[in-house]
């Protein structure tokens, strides 16, 4: 009898142990999951006339079955998905806590206050999408690749063309890299004065060779016309 039972018994040890180490992924040495403390963060600076977080919990264990939040197949919050919710409020800087995530949308809401720069913090991100708000201040230097925030006026000015001098700056260059332009750029401008210089000589003797044989042409011409004459 213990021997048909023990590989149910294994199988439900691999199971727990499995669990235990994608909780702890996320868990504090408290036990307390600091994504879920993050997110609640993010809940409380909010006003939320329609509802769409009321299953947020902090006494929750896994914020993976919350509304509007996305995980990854090993349980971390990837994606914060609020887009035309109405929400109002400010965005706490607390969103800085959740490093993987990956994909920001808050389009389309009405947030005020300036855009918390611990998402700085997140080298994750993607996609982080402002646009249509009424956030304020300076932005962070944010490392996703798309970052929308057209429609924020006290952000982008009365042009929306004035959003494209906040975007994040394009990726630096290694100082070889630099250097070796400027040196190539120099070896093509010397190559191209040899060139020049070259073709100037050779140029200048041609001419030089053709005087001579048309002078020396003229001049037998002249003796020929001499002696007939």
């Amino acid at each position: 009898m213990e021997f048909l039972f023990k590989p149910f018994t294994d199988l439900k040890d691999l199971t727990i142990s499995l669990f235990n180490k994608i909780s702890s992924a996320t868990l504090s040495p408290s036990g307390i999951n600091y994504e879920v403390v993050a997110l609640m963060g993010i809940k409380t600076e909010l006003n939320d006339p329609h509802n769409v977080l009321e299953n947020w919990d902090i006494n929750s264990v896994d914020p993976c079955s919350w509304r509007m939040i996305t995980c990854t197949s090993d349980g971390s919050v990837s994606a914060l998905g609020l887009p035309s919710q109405n929400l109002s409020g400010t965005l706490s800087p607390k969103i800085g806590n959740l490093t993987n995530l990956q994909s920001v949308r808050l389009n389309n809401n009405s947030l005020t206050g300036a855009c918390p720069q611990s998402l700085s913090n997140i080298e994750s991100l993607t996609l982080v999408d402002l646009s249509y708000n009424n956030l304020s201040g300076s932005l962070p230097r944010i490392s996703a690749r798309t970052l929308k925030i057209v429609g924020n006026p006290l952000i982008c000015g009365p042009k929306e063309n004035n959003c494209s001098t906040v975007l994040p700056e394009p990726l630096s260059f290694p100082p070889d890299a630099l250097k070796a332009k400027p040196d190539g750029g120099k070896k093509g401008h010397h190559v191209a004065l040899a060139f020049g210089a070259s073709f100037g000589a050779a140029f200048v003797i041609v001419i030089i060779v053709g005087l001579l044989v048309w002078w020396r042409y003229r001049h037998n011409q002249q003796i020929f016309f001499d002696i007939n004459g």
